[in-house]
């Protein structure tokens, strides 16, 4: 956050939200006279996300009370291509993973199962009925309101290939799930850190290893690379989706963070 100062523009093309997320230097708090102002914490600093002209948010990141201001992003699940002969085989996915040479054996051998670890799934909620997640599921969350249920499908998707019995890669593992996107698979930059705080929370609470995935991403954003950054030194293994665009992971965020693992496909 030291390295950070004045107002954030988005890049050009970008797709945004029309608000500004304001961070505060510690020991401050966020004033409430802001238009439509929703409060929040981005790792550890008292944030504010708000309507503003571009003068008034640089007004407002000019304040000496005043780390940044950002220009909120819209955040997406990843465009994905089915490949002929990868989506057909359900069981492709962990054939690969494991194995050592450009050919699977037809076998998965994991080293472990995540067992005595957490995952936590950042995205359009989970189906908290389905047979397969039910059972390892421990808290379900959304920024959204509601129960965190999954009103697309891609977050039940994801959870089932990180710790269902029969898809998951660790099987061992319980399931915490955060919602932070709509129906539509969008979503927004102060979301996601949201839930990136409330499984950051839920670690601490618990007191056990925790993944956070993340198989979503946008446009460069300050504040959401802080809250991945703040999540990593606690302790916390952030995964991202490189993007599935052809794009350079460098462009976005949060899967520009060196400290995440952001991963790419294979084939």
């Amino acid at each position: 956050a030291d390295a950070v100062s004045g107002l954030v523009r988005a890049r050009r093309g970008d797709a945004t939200t029309g608000r500004y997320i304001a961070v505060f230097k510690a020991g401050n708090r966020a004033p409430l006279n802001l238009r439509a102002a929703r409060l929040l914490s981005v790792a550890g600093l008292p944030a504010a996300v708000a309507v503003m002209t571009e003068r008034e948010a640089a007004t407002m990141a000019a304040r000496p009370d005043v780390a940044f201001v950002q220009e909120e992003t819209v955040k997406a699940i990843p465009f994905c291509q089915e490949h002929e002969g990868a989506a057909a085989v359900a069981s492709w996915g962990l054939d690969r993973i494991d194995a050592h040479g450009p050919a699977p054996d037809g076998l998965y051998a994991p080293a472990g199962t995540g067992a005595g670890a957490d995952v936590c799934v950042i995205d359009t909620g989970v189906d908290l009925e389905h047979p397969a997640l039910k059972p390892k599921l421990v808290a379900a969350h959304s920024v959204l309101g509601g129960d965190g249920s999954d009103g697309h499908g891609h977050g039940t998707h994801v959870a089932g290939t990180a710790v269902s019995d029969r898809y998951g890669v660790a099987t061992g593992a319980k399931l915490l799930s955060c919602r932070c996107l709509a129906s539509d698979g969008t979503g927004s930059d102060s979301g996601v850190i949201e839930c990136v705080e409330w499984c950051a929370d839920q670690q601490r609470e618990r007191v056990w290893p925790m993944a956070i995935n993340l198989s979503l991403g946008g446009p460069v954003s300050v504040a959401l690379d802080l809250a991945v950054c703040k999540a990593v030194e606690q302790g916390i293994a952030v995964v991202v989706a490189a993007g599935n665009s052809a794009n350079s992971a460098c462009d976005g965020s949060p899967q520009r963070v060196d400290r995440a693992y952001t991963i790419g496909a294979s084939q």
